[in-house]
């Protein structure tokens, strides 16, 4: 058993698809490249050779990661390394890198995520009795925005002409 942990940055190469095992486990796979890059003398960066490697996800997270992740969605990968080998449909031999991920989230450094909460499956949009807001909803309500152009979010409390609530001229509620 391989115990190296490893966190990955880089782009989805391929589409998740969702698939099941004949046991019922739900899991997904994808490609994802990461290229290092280093400054050049001349002040510049230069893009070093491309890592790519093969991330597989299991359970309710695949199902989210099939749900949102695109090609070339930027991610951050957490997860379990080990080395699998595979022959092509050519018949070729290959061998590479692989993760299975703990974790894996989209990465804000070049873009932003609007996300638009949907109610929890069968919690009926409710809070349960203990305080608690039921089941963490799943990602479909996520809408990943270009990469530019991307307006500002709206500040909390404020109304459409871009005031905070409580501001002069808006006597509507308290400014949170």
């Amino acid at each position: 058993m391989n115990d190296t942990t490893i966190t990955i940055r880089g782009h989805a190469g391929s589409v998740p698809e969702l698939r099941k095992s004949a046991s019922g486990t739900v899991w997904t796979s994808f490609r994802l490249a990461s290229t290092s890059r280093k400054r050049s003398p001349d002040g510049g960066w230069e893009d070093k050779a491309t890592l790519w490697v093969s991330v597989t996800v299991f359970r309710q997270l695949a199902e989210r990661v099939a749900a949102v992740v695109r090609k070339g969605t930027p991610l951050t990968i957490v997860g379990d390394l080990s080395h699998e080998e595979w022959v092509t449909q050519d018949g070729q031999p290959r061998s590479g890198p692989a993760v299975i991920a703990r974790s894996v989230a989209i990465d804000l450094t070049s873009g932003s995520l609007v996300w638009n909460r949907t109610a929890p499956s069968g919690a009926g949009g409710e809070e349960s009795g203990d305080g608690s807001h039921g089941n963490v909803p799943d990602l479909t309500g996520f809408e990943v925005l270009a990469d530019e152009g991307t307006p500002e979010p709206a500040m909390a409390g404020a109304s459409a002409s871009g005031t905070a609530a409580g501001e002069e001229g808006d006597g509507d509620g308290p400014p949170f």
